[in-house]
């Protein structure tokens, strides 16, 4: 059995203990955040987790007034004297998988060299990383580390991490609690979810549009990077309305779409769906609470997590999918063709 699928099933068991390394650390993030008391907030990543950085940047601008930021660490490194007056002052908050990731680092030593004023935070899957000496705060989840090239259950407990960070910060329990939710029940739904993925892998599709609107946009598209790494077929990912707008071209009998649909807005989203059937597309919907959907094959929750934790929910859809249509494409789910765990640049 490939580590993949184990590591995709273990989700929930990994985020359980993220949420009760959160309520340790709760105390001492909001007063880190009332000390350093910082000018704007920025996440940085790479690949994986510079997605999962988008989706915080959504999350944190919605509980906490000031200016956020996500910003892939290469640019920053390569770019930093261009960011000075965004950072200077920041809190930043980097999301790595390894602790090794040489542009986080490379980032790090390029504001240190322009004098750039910030507090550094880490969310890492491993220990005693280069990353975690570096941070003034780190949220540490060693049990959500992927021994595979591809992530799955990290990118979930990293996304996880990071929105409870936001939460400590901002003095909010509502997502923690929406977390904790999901995870009653989540691994029911992951047993749900995967015969109805292995099912739809069977169908004669060979590329995936992956449509999310919100806080969830951006583990979205970590979504569509899972088909091009796990399968190795062509993934994208767009806000829900916004594939009209030249994407949908592309969109034919060949293509897999899967849309989270949030409540509001219903009409305009199943008139969406229409046109992409129209267009000969396979598509699947997922929503927290029962959606029907003529003609399209939908799965939810079954119960109302909210927009970010849902979207948990929705990217396991999409790594099921990759990993079981990988047994198609003769793709090595554990380690693609082409694919280190973490890249280094010197």
């Amino acid at each position: 059995m490939n580590q993949t699928i184990l590591e995709i099933r273990s989700q929930y068991e990994a985020l359980r203990k993220t949420l009760s390394l959160f309520e340790e650390k709760r105390a001492s993030l909001a007063r880190i955040w009332a000390e350093k008391k910082p000018k704007a907030l920025a996440f940085i990543g790479c690949g994986s987790s510079y997605m999962v950085s988008c989706s915080l940047r959504d999350a944190a601008a919605k509980a906490l007034d000031l200016p956020v930021f996500a910003m892939a660490a290469g640019d920053l490194w390569l770019n930093c004297e261009s960011y000075q007056r965004q950072l200077d002052g920041a809190m930043i908050v980097a999301v790595s998988r390894s602790g090794k990731t040489s542009e986080i680092l490379h980032a790090a030593d390029a504001m240190d060299a322009a004098g750039i004023r910030y507090t550094l935070c880490g969310i890492v899957a491993a220990t005693d990383t280069p990353l975690g000496e570096r941070a003034a705060v780190s949220l540490e989840i060693p049990w959500a580390f992927d021994e595979s090239v591809c992530q799955t259950r990290s990118v979930s407990n990293l996304y996880a991490a990071g929105l409870c960070l936001i939460s400590g910060f901002a003095g909010d329990k509502k997502v923690p609690e929406a977390l904790s939710k999901l995870c009653e029940t989540g691994d029911a739904y992951l047993k749900k979810a995967e015969p109805l993925m292995e099912q739809i892998a069977k169908e004669p599709w060979d590329k995936a549009v992956v449509l999310a609107d919100g806080v969830s946009a951006g583990v979205a598209t970590e979504g569509a990077l899972a088909f091009q790494e796990i399968s190795q077929l062509p993934g994208a990912q767009h806000h829900v309305l916004d594939v009209r707008h030249g994407p949908i071209v592309l969109v034919d009998e060949k293509t897999l779409v899967l849309v989270y649909l949030l409540p509001s807005g219903q009409s305009q989203q199943e008139a969406l769906i229409r046109d992409l059937q129209k267009k000969g597309a396979k598509v699947l919907v997922y929503s927290n609470l029962p959606r029907e959907i003529p003609d399209a094959e939908t799965i939810s929750l079954g119960t109302d997590v909210g927009e970010a934790a849902g979207g948990i929910a929705f990217l396991n859809l999409c790594q099921l999918a990759a990993y079981e249509k990988s047994a198609e494409t003769g793709s090595d789910p554990d380690a693609p063709t082409g694919l280190d765990a973490w890249i280094q640049v010197n």
